[in-house]
């Protein structure tokens, strides 16, 4: 007898659920869809919410450059290679202004951008994660920037910068 009871029970909540089911989907057909304006405006103002953010992060980059340490992909790539402990302790938790030369502007393996500095030679370079990526899609081979970055590690010998802003 407890066993149809349980049975019961379960076959009672099922029903529920069901009809809950039921309900969120009577409900969707009862919902007007949004027009193609409501859209619009709706993606306006995420974009506007976007680039207010970034206008936010930009000008906070800008203020932080003073106290930033100012170092040229170069100086970082040798660094790393005298020493990638000692390097580690320099510049680790520090804010970095890194400045070079674009070398190479490619995708990792989930399609964000990477921009490679020159380092050491032609084997290592400083590899540079920028916050927005659609930054990269302005920049070209040859072009001089400088970065501002909260994180640095390291991979294989090759300074890797992370949390990254153009710095203009």
């Amino acid at each position: 007898m407890d066993e149809a009871k349980a049975g019961g029970k379960l076959k009672n909540g099922c029903l529920i659920v069901l009809a809950a089911l039921g309900g969120l989907f009577v409900l969707g057909l009862l919902l007007p869809e949004p027009t193609p304006e409501q859209l619009a405006e709706r993606g306006a103002e995420q974009a506007a919410e976007e680039q207010a953010e970034l206008d936010r992060a930009a000008a906070d980059a800008k203020a932080r450059i003073d106290t930033a340490v100012r170092v040229s992909s170069a100086e970082l790539a040798r660094a790393y290679a005298a020493n990638e402990a000692a390097a580690q302790i320099e510049y680790q938790d520090k804010l970095l202004l890194v400045s070079g030369v674009v070398t190479d502007i490619t995708l990792d393996f989930a399609d964000d951008p990477v921009i490679s500095l020159p380092g050491t030679d032609e084997f290592t370079d400083v590899n540079v994660a920028l916050d927005d990526k659609r930054v990269a899609a302005g920049l070209a081979k040859g072009q001089s920037i400088s970065v501002l970055c909260n994180s640095v590690s390291e991979v294989l010998g090759s300074p890797q910068l992370s949390e990254c802003v153009l710095a203009e």
